[in-house]
């Protein structure tokens, strides 16, 4: 398969990857699901590969169709007598190449394309030696004049012939890894901020009831109200980007910034959703908020880094106890652990080598206790005492609320000022730059603090 043949397919990949994630947000009744930020971005990613495969496919076309045509270029001159001649007396060299190509003006633009071919010839597998393609194209008497010009040089060696060897540059940058996330996989119910503020009443205290004799005065009881509240933390992120480096590179380039400033959003915003601290403008995270269960918390252990299946059970039963007797409904409980911590759990086995927990065997839907499993490597593995512990919850998505006021806005200037990261001001039109600006503003509670527990000690796995 060539280099072309090569491209076709991975677009047709690419092109079968999007149809797929397009069909995943399809519901049973054939309506589109509401787009998460990581759904955009991955599909956002597969667009901008089948664009950049595409361009890359228009300008092999072009090459190939310029080899070919090259094939015809003086061929009169092939096999001529005066070859030897050539080949010692370099006057002769130059004056039978220009001779072929009609007139010396024309000498050092032809030959240099030329050589261009052959060299990319080679880089595309068509041939060994790039000198043989500028000779199978006509041009025996320029193949010897370069052979015995250049002698041994070394195409791996700047200094000795590496300066004319191009190196092939892909339009697509390698994107930065980033975190696997969990907060949007559990399922919030998501509700507009148009307004940038969201409130609903809920309710604190139920009424009581109870027995007595006949004609006894029945107890007096109410219920209370709260509230439900959120109000909309901005989020943003500001990307300075040379107006130059964005005009002389490659066409992906940015595409890839665009990338990267959704992802470090989505990114942060799952971080702080799960573990906010409330301050300098951050939301309070699930973990973080007032009332939240902490049932697991206290497991003892004889090695808290290699736990025992009773001592694992004994931790992870507690805290489904401690959902279920604050009335949650555990049919949409999920745990929440980091990869470490699903790695320990999935490579537990009993004394005849079973799996302990066979349900965290699965890639697509791994589960434990029952229960889902979606684990996570956007949360720390540093935490406690012993500066190794992790945090583990089990969380009922369904009482979750996100609340978005309007969607991620992305702005692009070449005028206005800024602050850098020193914090001084600079004017984007005078040092000659373009600005890219993300911002998202949001937020998160949840209906009943009794849909969560958490525990952030958990050493199972540390080395």
């Amino acid at each position: 398969m060539n280099r072309l043949d090569k491209l076709r397919a991975a677009k047709a990949t690419a092109l079968k990857a999007i149809e797929k994630a397009r069909d995943a947000l399809v519901d049973e009744e054939g309506q589109f699901k509401a787009l998460s930020d990581e759904d955009q971005a991955n599909l956002d990613e597969l667009e901008q590969r089948v664009k950049s495969l595409t361009e890359q496919i228009e300008k092999e076309e072009e090459f190939q169709k310029e080899l070919a045509s090259s094939t015809v270029l003086a061929s009169a001159d092939k096999g001529k007598k005066g070859d030897e001649d050539v080949k010692s007396n370099p006057e002769a060299r130059k004056s039978s190449f220009a001779k072929a190509r009609g007139g010396e003006a024309t000498d050092g633009v032809l030959k240099v394309g030329l050589v261009m071919i052959g060299i990319a010839a080679k880089e595309r597998g068509l041939v060994a030696d790039p000198l043989k393609a500028i000779r199978d194209a006509g041009h025996a008497t320029l193949a010897d004049e370069l052979a015995y010009e250049m002698r041994s040089m070394n195409a791996s060696i700047f200094s000795e012939g590496g300066a004319v060897v191009p190196s092939f540059m892909s339009q697509e940058i390698i994107d930065f890894l980033w975190p696997k996330t969990a907060f949007l996989r559990l399922n919030p119910t998501r509700v507009p901020m148009p307004n940038g503020s969201y409130e609903q009443p809920g309710g604190a205290s139920k009424p009581v009831a109870g027995y007595g004799q006949e004609l006894a005065d029945a107890a007096a009881t109410e219920a209370t109200l709260r509230a439900i509240s959120m109000v909309a933390k901005e989020l943003s992120a500001l990307i300075p980007m040379s107006n130059q480096w964005l005009d002389f590179s490659i066409q992906g380039a940015q595409a890839f910034v665009e990338r990267a400033l959704r992802r470090v959003m989505s990114t942060t915003m799952d971080q702080k959703f799960m573990r906010g601290d409330g301050q300098g403008g951050n939301p309070t995270g699930l973990f973080n908020i007032p009332g939240v269960g902490t049932g697991g918390v206290g497991g003892t252990y004889a090695d808290a880094t290699a736990p025992t299946q009773a001592e694992v059970d004994t931790v992870a039963r507690a805290m489904i106890n401690d959902l279920a007797t604050r009335n949650i409904n555990l049919d949409s409980a999920a745990w929440v652990m980091t990869e470490r911590t699903r790695g320990f759990l999935e490579d537990m086995k009993d004394g005849n080598g079973n799996y302990v927990y066979s349900g965290l065997q699965s890639d697509s839907n791994p589960v434990f206790k029952r229960r889902p499993v979606i684990d996570t490597t956007n949360l720390p593995e540093n935490l406690g005492g012993s500066g190794d512990a992790a945090p583990l919850a089990l969380i009922a998505g369904e009482h979750i609320l996100m609340g978005e006021a309007g969607d991620m806005e992305l702005s692009v200037s070449r005028d206005a000022a800024y602050k850098d990261a020193n914090g001084q001001m600079q004017s984007s039109f005078q040092r000659k730059e373009t600005l890219l600006l993300g911002v998202m503003r949001h937020d998160v509670t949840v209906e009943h603090v009794e849909a969560i527990t958490v525990t952030e000690d958990i050493r199972w796995g540390a080395a």
